[in-house]
C-alpha cells in the first residue's frame, strides 16, 4: 500500500448492512493512506424489506434514496459494488440504470468489482468503469 495518493480522493462505497463488519477494517486501513479518505454508507433494503442485508439485492432506488440524504458528503465518487447490478449489465434489479444514478449524481457513481482488488484498484488507482452519463 502507498503512503499517498495524490492528487487526493473522497470515495463513498455503498453496500448493504451486511458487509458493514466485513468492510469496515479494510475502510479503516485505506483510510491511513495520507490523500484518501473513504466513507462507507450501508443501505437499508426497503423493496425486499430490512431482513434482507446484502448489497446484491439492492435496488437502485434504495440505493438513490440513501444517496439523497448524503449529497453534500459524497465527495469525488460513489462506489457501487457489481454485485448490485444485473450480470454483465449497469441495471439495478429495479431496472433503475447506473447512468441515471450518475447522471443525477453529477456523474460521480461509478461500478467497481465487489471484491478486495476491486475496492482497493477503485481506491489508489482510479480504476473504476464509469458509467455513462
Amino acid at each position: 500500500m502507498p503512503d499517498a495518493v495524490s492528487p487526493g480522493r473522497t470515495l463513498t462505497i455503498v453496500t448493504g448492512t451486511l458487509a458493514v463488519p466485513v468492510l469496515s477494517g479494510a475502510i479503516e486501513r485505506l483510510n491511513r493512506i495520507r490523500g484518501l479518505t473513504i466513507r462507507m454508507l450501508a443501505v437499508e433494503n426497503r423493496v425486499f424489506g430490512g431482513s434482507v442485508t446484502c448489497a446484491g439485492l439492492l435496488t437502485g432506488s434504495d440505493i438513490l434514496e440513501r444517496l439523497e440524504q448524503e449529497l453534500d458528503n459524497l465527495g469525488d465518487e460513489v462506489l457501487i459494488p457489481s454485485v448490485c447490478l444485473k450480470d454483465g449489465k449497469d441495471v439495478f434489479l429495479d431496472d433503475r440504470r447506473l447512468a441515471d444514478l450518475a447522471s443525477h449524481l453529477g456523474g460521480r457513481a461509478v461500478r467497481v468489482e465487489s471484491t478486495a482488488r476491486g475496492l482497493l484498484d477503485a481506491a489508489l488507482s482510479g480504476g473504476p468503469v464509469y458509467a455513462t452519463v
